[in-house]
């Protein structure tokens, strides 16, 4: 029988990527309002939709490690959706610091 632990961390969004955030939706307003008047801008408005929605998925993001037998495996959630292996390591070639 082997060793299962799993930890989950969920990654702390930053002051500066609120801003930026903030910005990206900002911009897809205020380029809503002037696609009304102007049509030209409505591809403008849409990209900097997509770019805010996809940023706002990109900052729910946490890590999990799992430390099976003696390995151990670092995983990003991202937006609770998508899984992305980042690291493994075997515990018995690994070094304190």
């Amino acid at each position: 029988m082997g060793t299962y632990v799993e930890y989950s961390y969920k990654m702390d969004v930053s002051l500066r990527q609120k801003l930026f955030r903030a910005l990206l939706i900002a911009l897809a307003v205020i380029f809503g309002f002037y696609s009304i008047f102007v049509p030209i801008f409505i591809p403008v408005t849409l990209l900097w939709i997509v770019l805010a929605v996809y940023y706002q998925r990109s900052l729910n993001c946490e890590y999990e490690y799992i430390l099976c037998d003696n390995e151990l495996q670092i995983d990003r959630i991202i937006n609770k959706a998508k899984r992305k292996h980042v690291e493994t390591f075997n515990m018995d070639q690994l070094e304190a610091m």
